[in-house]
């Protein structure tokens, strides 16, 4: 009878701890962030390649608990002020004071580039590493105003199309490490005065 009542015992405490262990499992991601899971048993992706991380946004996951931790990354915007110096016809220097938005991506497979290139670095490194992709995107695109005057740089639409290209160029590098370009928005342009006034 005794040995009935210990089994009977032993069962309950065992489902018990189960239960736990899945209520406790069972996590939730907010909003503003991406929830990356990393460890064990993170299965295939869609190509058949073992998973490094797992990523979720809105959503929930089951983190099972010795064998896998999970960290975030913040989504909240990250804003800043960029001058960009162009070249225009005859080789004229032309300052375009803009304004960035950049964030975290939640797109599929862009998520995942974030979380091996951005997880636990702060708002500050990651707007220093999107100022050298805009850079470096900016000299590219420059050479296609060789031939367009400061007056026309100032047309809107002249403006618009060299936007939407450097945006296109930008967006494709920021996939690369995870990042998304949410805006660019330019506020004054003029001849350069080879100062060194940036915001």
């Amino acid at each position: 009878m005794n040995n009935g009542l210990g089994i009977g015992w032993v069962l309950i405490l065992g489902l018990g701890l189960i239960l736990l262990i899945i209520v406790f499992s069972y996590k939730k991601c907010p909003s503003s962030q991406v929830m990356v899971v990393s460890g064990a048993f993170l299965g295939k992706d869609r190509k058949g390649v073992k998973r490094r991380v797992r990523c979720t946004h809105a959503g929930s996951i089951y983190v099972i608990p010795f064998f896998q931790k999970y960290e975030f990354l913040d989504l909240h915007p990250i804003r800043f002020k960029m001058k960009l110096r162009l070249l225009s016809k005859g080789k004229i220097p032309v300052d375009v004071f803009s304004n960035f938005t950049v964030g975290i991506s939640t797109e599929a497979g862009v998520m995942e580039n974030a979380a091996k290139t951005l997880l636990g670095v702060s708002h500050d490194k990651i707007r220093e590493m999107a100022k050298d992709i805009i850079k470096e995107q900016l000299n590219l695109e420059v050479s296609r105003l060789t031939k367009v005057t400061i007056e026309e740089l100032k047309s809107d639409k002249k403006m618009e199309r060299f936007l939407d290209r450097l945006c296109d160029e930008i967006e494709r590098e920021f996939k690369k490490i995870g990042l998304r370009l949410i805006n660019i928005n330019s506020t004054k342009i003029r001849e350069s005065s080879n100062s060194s006034e940036d915001f």
